[in-house]
């Protein structure tokens, strides 16, 4: 199949000019050869953006983005009656134009697809969605944040990578520090925000268990930290918090669990 060229462009959320930080809520994609003219936009997942912008009411967004998505279907509502070449092309370059607003346009971006509706989904689904975010990629990424904490404090001991247990059975931890050769602390970063509370649930009840078997076994040391990150407030999401907070309690009764946002109780662990 012969690719097609295609412009699109993402449409960015920003309630506060003035400190020039935005959030990605929405792509609009034409495809001038094809005849064709689309968008998609974040209308009900705003949960990242109330717990990105913290003051932000979210009527605020919603007010906003309902009115971006009227001008955005009357544009290809016109495009549908009346399209050709020419016209998406204008159409596409008009709309992204410069705007001093809290919806604009990121700048024009070229690709080379075989589908653009197909692209349309793809890009959304990277650039508003961030479907890359896996939570192996998100514990990933704390635990890149927890060794750079613990690296500048330059300790006498440091955290290293080790697996605790015998051949039997045993555990990866990221941050292991050992005192007499014998493991005196952990440090575990832990994510928690899966998509879905079974998820939630299936991750924690995994872990607890091997905490659970180390312990049996005299193999866990005193001092074990999970440095936590949960799920996003989301309206009509609650059950995943539930979730969240079942399984922190759950862990309470077994090692040491703070916020990972509060890196302050982290690097007290470490140091103490």
């Amino acid at each position: 199949m012969n690719k097609v060229a295609c412009r699109y462009a993402i449409i960015q959320f920003i309630p506060y000019p003035e400190t020039g930080e935005f959030a990605n809520v929405g792509l609009v994609l034409a495809c001038p050869s094809k005849n064709y003219f689309d968008y998609k936009l974040e209308t009900r997942k705003f949960g990242r953006l109330t717990h990105f912008f913290r003051d932000l009411d979210p009527k605020v967004f919603l007010r906003s983005i309902a009115a971006f998505q009227d001008e955005l279907e009357r544009v290809r509502t016109l495009l549908i009656n009346c399209g050709g070449e020419e016209n998406i092309r204008q159409a596409f370059q008009t709309l992204i134009h410069p705007r001093d607003a809290i919806l604009r346009f990121g700048g024009e971006r070229p690709i080379l697809v075989d589908a653009p509706a197909q692209a349309l989904t793809n890009l959304f689904g990277r650039y508003i969605e961030h479907d890359f975010v896996t939570p192996e990629y998100r514990e990933n990424q704390l635990e890149k944040r927890v060794q750079q904490l613990v690296n500048d404090l330059n300790l006498p001991h440091p955290f290293a990578e080790a697996r605790l247990g015998g051949e039997d059975f045993n555990v990866r931890f990221p941050f292991v520090q050992w005192l007499d050769d014998k493991p005196h602390k952990i440090i575990k970063p832990f994510y928690l925000g899966q998509d879905e509370a079974n998820k939630i649930y299936d991750h924690g009840d995994r872990w607890l268990m091997k905490l659970r078997r180390l312990r049996e076994r005299n193999q866990l040391p005193p001092k074990v930290l999970f440095a936590v990150e949960g799920p996003l407030h989301d309206e009509g999401k609650r059950i995943r918090e539930k979730a969240f907070e079942e399984i922190c309690h759950d862990f309470n009764q077994l090692v040491e669990i703070v916020p990972q946002a509060q890196e302050e109780k982290i690097i007290q662990f470490a140091l103490n």
